[in-house]
């Protein structure tokens, strides 16, 4: 369906709140005394609206939106607090909104937007009004009407205005990536796609506001465009310092924010409650904060993920962060929001741009998937992105939750609650040299006192997960070389041999999945045939709870008792079975079924299109271990 702009001008009325008195005009540029406000609006037969402002003359970076719907059916505005409010309108009535913009300096703009809509009728369409900033990345995916599976035919994308797009890649036909152009103006740019649906002729537009961003400083913490975001609770005592800090151009390598703008939530709040974690979240949708603290609130029922938060000085939940990782620079973690949506209308705010570490390891003829479970069944389902479907919190909890431990095992690792007391560097990277520097992390422990032996398991993890050229001996090792490398050590997965810092994360990680939810962790080795699947692949080796080995046990507990000292690690050691092993040569699929009680499968929704979920390793950077933590 093709939706139609309506360009609107209204000259409206400027209310001084607090400030913006007279004199030269400051930078940022303020709104001026009369305010040209242009309001596009794009309704759609397929019931989608998207509605952009802009105010003559000043940047949408110097300005606060807030988007808030007065009359009709309620609506889901995917972000609320930009100059974009896009949503799907489920009926065909008059919908109100008021928009209120605010300067840096406390002038704000009230504007009445009334919008009628037509019957909204089911479609295929273009998920993907967004907003992007300068030369940043975006993805649009063409969406397929109601619940089917069958893929569209004979799709086709095209850019129909603004200036140039760069790099497209649709090589999944349904998904459009691209780079937005550079501009020095907020522009709005128009995309196509149509395509064949059950042998009917359909199209849609979809539109992205490229958004005028500053040049980053040189030696900036982030070099690269990044999405707008906020603190999630915009009464924070810590928003100023969030926006400044943890994700932004602005800030300089040589410069991070001290421990004082910015210190460890622990040393605030050793023990803090759900609210004063969320006063650390900054967010690109508001949606993600309401989320994180749902999951918080219901389902961290023992503490844990608010008691290891104390290490970190902010949670970022963006949708371009991909993947999750954790950076001592900041002292915050990074979430990817693909664990934490519930609705059709988040996820389409995720930014699907591939990770590009996804090939690293090509030239390999081996493969060692891993995946939880749960007595016999997959712990969690991989949702099509192409399907407008919902799930519940206890749906996302197993993905959501080992990714907490895991990439939270990475800020205690650098520093545990026995170091909040006694920081005394200015700043976070400046307090890690000196542990680094006297060996003082707890993952130097672990490798000084446990250390793992395999170095052909180590040189590989260099081509795996860090995108090293497989050497020739390393393309002929076969699954059974990597059986005998792998199955003697005493690492819990391959991963662990990236780095020290994932031997330790990983070791928590599976620990406390099989703690706390009684979900247990594949891993195998098998190998690597034409076309991948569960049931293409053979094992060769592999077990089932690996972490309960009992080689592994000593190092489990010098983690479990410098990580998290308030958990009792012997209790939670001798809660591990012992490891059940897999089935050589059967498939993957096949060595699904491996303990003699069988637990129903944690989501039953839509079964004939939903698929089990296989693991996906979070990769390292390419930065030093310092940097990047994944």
């Amino acid at each position: 369906m093709k939706k139609h702009w309506i360009a609107l001008s209204a000259l409206c009325l400027l209310t001084a709140c607090g400030g913006g008195g007279g004199g030269a005009s400051p930078d940022p540029t303020p709104l001026p005394p009369s305010s040209q406000l242009q309001l596009n609006l794009s309704p759609a037969a397929d019931g989608s609206v998207a509605l952009v402002a802009t105010v003559d003359g000043v940047p949408s970076r110097d300005l606060s939106f807030q988007w808030s719907q007065l009359s009709g059916p309620a609506v889901n505005i995917a972000n609320p607090r930009s100059p974009m409010a896009a949503f799907d309108a489920p009926q065909a009535t008059l919908y109100e909104f008021q928009l209120t913009i605010t300067d840096t300096q406390g002038n704000v703009l009230l504007a009445p937007v009334d919008i009628s809509t037509t019957e909204p009728v089911a479609a295929t369409r273009i998920r993907g009004d967004q907003v992007a900033p300068s030369g940043g990345r975006v993805s649009m995916r063409l969406g397929r009407s109601g619940d089917r599976s069958q893929p569209l035919q004979n799709i086709s994308w095209q850019q129909r205005s603004g200036p140039g797009i760069r790099d497209m890649d649709n090589s999944d036909p349904e998904l459009l990536t691209f780079t937005a152009p550079v501009v020095n103006q907020d522009t709005l740019i128009t995309v196509s796609a149509s395509a064949s649906d059950n042998g009917q002729s359909v199209s849609d537009n979809a539109y992205v506001l490229v958004t005028a961003e500053p040049t980053p400083v040189s030696g900036a913490l982030f070099d690269s465009p990044l999405t707008r975001v906020m603190a999630w609770d915009s009464d924070s005592p810590w928003a100023d310092a969030l926006g400044r800090c943890v994700y932004s151009t602005q800030l300089a390598s040589s410069s991070p924010c001290s421990i004082d703008t910015l210190p460890l939530l622990g040393q605030s709040h050793p023990n803090p409650t759900v609210d004063q974690v969320m006063e650390r979240v900054v967010v690109s949708h508001p949606w993600m904060g309401e989320a994180f603290k749902s999951f918080l609130e219901q389902r961290d029922t023992h503490g844990d993920f608010r008691r290891l938060l104390g290490a970190v000085t902010a949670v970022v939940i963006s949708s371009d962060v991909r993947p999750s990782f954790y950076w001592v620079a900041t002292g915050a973690i990074y979430l990817d929001p693909s664990d934490l949506w519930q609705s059709p209308w988040q996820m389409a705010t995720i930014n699907e741009d591939p990770d590009f570490r996804s090939g690293f390891g090509s030239e390999l003829n081996f493969l060692t998937p891993w995946r939880y479970v749960k007595g016999n069944s997959y712990a969690s389902v991989y949702y099509p992105p192409y399907l407008e479907v919902s799930r519940s919190l206890g749906a996302l909890e197993p993905d959501l939750a080992s990714l907490l431990y895991h990439e939270l095992a990475h800020a205690n690792d650098f520093f545990p609650s026995s170091t909040w007391d006694s920081i005394s560097a200015s700043t976070l990277l400046q307090a890690f040299y000196q542990r680094s520097e006297q060996n003082a992390l707890i993952s130097d422990h672990l490798i000084r006192d446990l250390p793992l032996q395999s170095s052909e398991m180590k040189a590989l993890a260099d081509v795996q997960f860090r995108g090293s050229t497989a050497t020739t001996v390393q393309k002929s090792y076969q699954p059974d070389d990597i059986t005998a490398f792998f199955s003697g050590d005493r690492a819990n997965d391959d991963y662990s041999y990236s780095t020290s810092r994932e031997d330790l994360a990983m070791l928590f990680e599976e620990a406390m999945m099989m703690h706390r939810y009684e979900i247990r962790r594949d891993v195998a080795v098998t190998d690597l045939p034409e076309q991948v699947t569960a049931s293409s692949i053979t094992v060769d080796w592999g077990q089932r709870g690996r972490i309960g080995e009992t080689s592994i046990l000593p190092r489990l507990d010098l983690v479990l008792t410098e990580l998290m000292p308030s958990l009792n690690a012997n209790a939670v050691i001798s809660g591990l079975p012992s490891p059940t092993p897999m089935r050589s040569g059967e498939s993957w699929a096949q060595n699904l079924t491996l303990e003699s009680a069988t637990a129903a499968p944690r989501v039953q929704a839509m079964p004939s299109l939903l698929s089990p979920k296989e693991g996906h390793h979070r990769h390292p950077g390419r930065a030093p271990d310092w940097k990047v933590a994944h």
